[in-house]
């Protein structure tokens, strides 16, 4: 009965907050949003990213364009969330960059996976107890600094599509909405959320 009750609660909030979620995010026009089971692929080993590849020219001479999700960009062969890493994605046809968001301790929204430093960038600290000056320190392994999602958005304007996983935080949530809006790109995101069922 307890496992019953602490259940039921915890369906609950869960869809009190993801109305809430929605309700927010559903502010900016044409915003789609798909559920991250679509996009958490198993990161493919070079046999499959080559058979993938062929298999990707050979629908683009028959006029079937395929469509690339780039998870954390060309992260296989770079450091994840870097400049490399989403080029490398982009030179190879991608339009469609995922992005990862944490909140730091000032408010500014970075793009990485986790919530802590350490595995890219050796400094164990999580995101939010750092001030942006804390954060601009850092370096990935290919000497790159974290970058914030108004960087990426200015640094590829309207030339990708991001898909953008935006986690059930509700400061994350108003930022990231109050950074579409003043970057014009709500026509380019596309979020999706670990929320959605």
């Amino acid at each position: 009965m307890k496992r019953l009750k602490k259940t039921g609660t915890a369906a609950l909030a869960a869809a009190l907050f993801f109305g809430y979620l929605s309700a927010i995010l559903f502010q900016i026009p044409r915003l789609s949003v798909i559920s991250p089971r679509y996009l958490e692929q198993t990161p493919l080993r070079p046999q499959q990213a080559a058979a993938f590849e062929a298999e990707a020219r050979q629908k683009q001479k028959e006029g079937r364009i395929p469509v690339y999700y780039s998870h954390r960009g060309d992260s296989i062969d770079h450091v994840e969330h870097t400049w490399s890493s989403y080029d490398a994605a982009i030179r190879k046809g991608s339009g469609n960059i995922e992005q990862d968001l944490v909140l730091s301790k000032d408010g500014t929204l970075y793009v990485s996976h986790d919530e802590n430093a350490l595995r890219i960038t050796g400094v164990n600290q999580e995101y939010r107890n750092m001030t942006d000056r804390q954060i601009q320190t850092l370096r990935t392994a290919n000497g790159e600094q974290i970058h914030s999602l108004e960087d990426v958005f200015g640094r590829y304007g309207k030339t990708v599509h991001y898909i953008v996983e935006v986690r059930p935080v509700q400061e994350e949530v108003v930022k990231f909405i109050e950074i579409v809006k003043t970057c014009g790109m709500e026509e380019n995101i596309t979020v999706h959320s670990k929320m959605l069922p």
